[in-house]
């Protein structure tokens, strides 16, 4: 990822990525949560954390998983992507000042 200035405000995710957290057989869905990247640049980049959702509304990751670090996350957490500004298309209607 390119750096940046200011916050993010989109981000790009591809449909293998995504389908691999919907192939879990119990996933109905996924949850999306704001997080903060600090990459020892003293900024904490806003980030998106990706996971499924079971039907009880409870996140499938491992249970043995109560944090970690970037790059380490588990198979079923995505945190990476590709995010605006920068990294992304700006003629877009919805990331663009035009």
């Amino acid at each position: 990822m390119k750096k940046q200035e200011g916050s993010s405000i989109a981000a790009f995710f591809g449909t293998n990525k995504l389908e691999k957290l919907l192939s879990n057989p119990k996933a109905i869905g996924l949850r999306i949560y704001y997080g903060l990247d600090v990459d020892g640049d003293g900024k904490a980049d806003n980030k998106f954390v990706i996971v499924a959702v079971d039907e009880h509304g409870n996140d499938l990751i491992p249970s043995s998983q109560a944090g970690f670090e970037k790059g380490d996350a588990p198979d079923e957490i995505l945190d990476g992507g590709m995010y605006c500004p920068l990294d992304c298309a700006i003629n877009n209607a919805l990331n663009s000042d035009n």
